[in-house]
């Protein structure tokens, strides 16, 4: 039996108070973080490579340059029995230039790295989004 081997990054648990040990998490694209996760990723799986690995929602990078916005605006609840009002969400306002120049500049390195996993450690064979 043949097993195609993937996993992926980005997200990770940062201790924001050591006395209680509560977390948030955060989003990273940073090109060590890749090789760390990767790092444990195959020793979690007990392999030296990986078919693929994943940029885990890189829209997430997007979401924090350019953040949605909420619209404070809401009208009343509706009292006749119908839905609840609802926030309007605003978009970025972002060009998809200024969208996709942003993305690929942050990326970069990240993208760099991966292709020495491919090509140099052959820790990877493949990566993807």
């Amino acid at each position: 039996m043949n097993y195609f081997f993937i996993s992926k990054f980005g997200y990770f648990n940062k201790t924001v108070d050591d006395a209680t040990g509560s977390t948030n998490v955060q989003h990273s694209g940073d090109a060590d973080f890749m090789r760390s996760e990767l790092t444990t990723s195959l020793k979690n799986l007990q392999k030296t490579s990986l078919d693929s690995f994943l940029i885990h929602e890189p829209e997430e990078q997007l979401r924090k340059e350019f953040p949605f916005q909420i619209d404070g605006d809401v009208p009343p609840l509706d009292t006749s029995g119908g839905s609840p009002a609802q926030p309007r969400i605003i978009p970025p306002s972002c060009s998809p230039k200024q969208r996709d120049e942003f993305l690929y500049e942050y990326y970069k390195p990240c993208i760099a790295a991966l292709e020495e996993e491919i090509h140099m450690t052959r820790r990877i064979h493949s990566y993807g989004i």
